[in-house]
């Protein structure tokens, strides 16, 4: 079975026991939750070849299954076309099912927040925020 993790006297804290791993960890709970991933650094980016510390831990989806490129590769596999990241404001142009293209429309804006004491119409109960003026207007029998 597995053998339960023992707290370094030294240090106090408690050691990963995968071969070329060495992480620490300050609670029995953290260590096991590294352990579910923990693959002792043999882990290598299909790309870039980085390993899974060059990687930050986070390895995603490529070519040849999930956690097989490491992030900066991975954002690249999902935008083919450029190894640019792509602006938050540029619209995101989708390949549709005909082979054309098409841009989705932009969302709808909110209107501007109501500044200052609410008032349900209703009853005429004021809040301090639209939030809770939101609340009581599914109960308000008004």
């Amino acid at each position: 079975g597995d053998v339960p993790p023992v707290r370094d006297p030294a240090t106090g804290r408690f050691h990963c026991a995968v071969e070329g791993c060495g992480a620490e960890f300050e609670t029995t709970g953290a260590l096991k939750s590294h352990r579910r991933f923990c693959d002792g650094g043999t882990w290598r980016c299909d790309w870039c070849g980085c390993d899974s510390k060059a990687a930050g831990g986070r390895k995603n989806p490529g070519p040849n299954g999930s956690g097989t490129l490491c992030s900066p590769c991975g954002g690249r596999f999902r935008r083919p076309k450029s190894d640019a990241p792509a602006s938050p404001r540029a619209p995101k142009v989708t390949k549709a099912a005909d082979g054309g293209s098409w841009t989705p429309k932009a969302p709808k804006s909110r209107p501007p927040a109501a500044v200052g004491p609410q008032t349900c119409d209703a009853c005429g109960a004021t809040f301090e925020t639209g939030g809770a003026l939101a609340g009581h207007r599914r109960f308000c029998d008004g």
